[in-house]
């Protein structure tokens, strides 16, 4: 139920000062740590993360989704916990065992040290999977807020120490995986969750048709998102990795963020009102997209034509080379935003199965283009992935067109 006193108009404030609160550690701490740091360092950070974000779908399977849209008594809640964090301790062990097995990271020790250290998230995400649930299904974005601001304030403080302080690839390891410990506490208490000792898995099993889809979905445009930074690693090596990286985060953070206040909410209302689906879904996605228009596309102009003066200034010499990089990725300004309300849009419609067929033709699409493009050059990578973003957001808009008339 919505608390008292939480209006939709209140919910997207709030959620707005979420995201605004989030971006700003993400944002500033990487561009200072940059100034520091080199690229390699970057590059290893950033291969590790893919390993971590690939194995944290195991920890929720997105549970949390589901726990949104569907009325859930106690017991399910509860159940829903204890196995999040069994899936959570479970993928650690997997990760923790596979960083000492395989040959393709136990031969890289800076890599397979920093994969072990960074993996703790994934236990830390598990724990705060159904209290971060339960606040958005009561659009308590207020909480998620303040848990945000403490999370950041604190994990930008240790991070930029530690850097200033000699400690390298440590420094930045340090800024995801504090926020990620501070958050997934600072989310326990405000929820007020208190889980108890219950466990009936045949309940969970009746959510699973609905998060399975929607989490292989996410796994698919994940690879999509992350694949490259493998294969570049692979063919060119870390510093070409942590100048892709870096070059990607600029572009796709400020879309992620605007998509990350208006989202949840936006599902989350949708979700609320099974009877007006289409009808509120149809009146949003014309404003969502108006807005995005006003917002992203001035962006991406801005970006285009102005991306050596803004990396020379930000970040400096040493990142000059990340210019074409960021010239070629600000098309994603004027079909991205696009691209992230439409998976809302189908899991409000409950067509996760046909938004996992979407993506599992996209997906190895996308790896095919990155391996030819990658033996060109690293520009060629970036141009790949702006063409099959484009071709993927043409495909899913024509079929939401189609549905909501």
């Amino acid at each position: 139920m919505i608390e008292k006193n939480v209006t939709p108009l209140k919910s997207y404030r709030f959620s707005a000062l979420n995201s605004f609160i989030k971006i700003i550690p993400l944002l500033v701490v990487p561009i200072v740590l940059a100034r520091i740091l080199t690229p390699e360092i970057f590059g290893v950070v950033a291969i590790s993360a893919v390993y971590i974000g690939l194995a944290q779908f195991m920890t929720t399977f997105e549970t949390g989704e589901a726990i949104i849209k569907k009325e859930l008594n106690k017991v399910l809640l509860h159940s829903i916990f204890w196995f999040n964090l069994v899936c959570g301790l479970f993928s650690y062990f997997i990760l923790f065992l596979s960083a000492e097995l395989f040959p393709f990271i136990s031969g890289d020790a800076q890599l397979k040290s920093v994969i072990k250290i960074q993996a703790i998230a994934l236990i830390t995400t598990s724990i705060a999977g159904v209290p971060l649930a339960l606040l958005k299904k009561r659009l308590d974005f207020y909480s998620i807020s303040i848990s945000s601001l403490i999370a950041g304030l604190i994990s930008s403080l240790i991070s930029i120490s530690l850097a200033l302080m000699g400690y390298g690839v440590w420094a930045l390891v340090s800024f995801y995986l504090v926020n990620s410990i501070v958050y997934s506490f600072v989310i326990l208490l405000k929820s007020k969750y208190i889980p108890s000792f219950v466990f009936e898995f045949k309940k969970i099993t009746n959510i699973f048709s609905f998060s399975a889809n929607l989490t292989l979905t996410k796994i698919l445009s994940f690879i999509e998102r992350n694949s490259a930074r493998f294969i570049i690693g692979h063919f060119l090596g870390y510093a070409q990795v942590g100048l892709y990286s870096l070059g990607n985060m600029i572009v796709i953070r400020p879309i992620k963020s605007v998509s990350q206040f208006v989202n949840p909410v936006f599902y989350s209302l949708v979700s609320k009102k099974k009877d007006l689906v289409v009808e509120n879904i149809a009146a949003n996605f014309i404003t969502y997209t108006q807005v995005s228009i006003l917002i992203f596309f001035p962006a991406g102009i801005i970006l285009f034509f102005f991306s050596d003066n803004l990396i020379f200034v930000i970040f400096g010499n040493k990142w000059l080379e990340m210019v074409p990089i960021v010239t070629i990725l600000s098309f994603l300004f004027f079909i991205r935003p696009i691209t992230k309300i439409n998976v809302e849009i189908f899991k409000a419609l409950s067509l996760t199965g046909l938004m996992s067929k979407i993506y599992m033709v996209f997906t190895p699409l996308y790896i095919l283009a990155i391996l030819f493009s990658v033996q060109i050059g690293l520009n060629e990578v970036a141009i790949s992935y702006v063409i099959v973003n484009y071709i993927l957001a043409f495909v899913s808009l024509s079929y939401i067109i189609k549905i909501i008339k």
